[in-house]
């Protein structure tokens, strides 16, 4: 696979990878931390170990992450993942998509502003 290097053509990004990429932006992790942090982020999350897995092999092979050293503390022998430039780059992105199309459904009396709560 070739990387792209304009984020714009990664977009619309998953829900999975979007929060993927929002949870390595706070930091490195293994796979499994991933899900951990997946759920208690979203509560209700359901989605089966495989997909996560498949997810990231996926998001290293487009250089949206990289695999990055284990902390000392933590058994190495675990990948461990953390966001490239390019995977802030297009999460920020789709995070910009997403905030235009939340002004489009407050300008449109689709929902309320304060329900943004920035």
């Amino acid at each position: 696979m070739s990387i792209r290097k304009d984020p714009s053509e990664y977009l619309p990004l998953t829900p999975l990878w979007f929060q993927i990429l929002v949870v390595l932006g706070e930091g490195h992790s293994h796979g499994y931390g991933v899900i951990k942090k997946l759920e208690d982020r979203l509560g209700d999350f359901s989605t089966a170990t495989g997909p996560v897995y498949l997810a990231l092999r996926r998001m290293t092979e487009e250089g949206l992450i990289a695999e990055a050293a284990a902390p000392p503390s933590v058994d190495s022998r675990r990948k461990h993942y953390g966001i490239s430039p390019l995977g802030r780059k297009v999460a920020r992105a789709d995070a910009e998509r997403m905030a235009d199309l939340l002004g489009l459904a407050v300008d449109g009396n689709i929902m309320d502003s304060s329900r943004l709560g920035f």
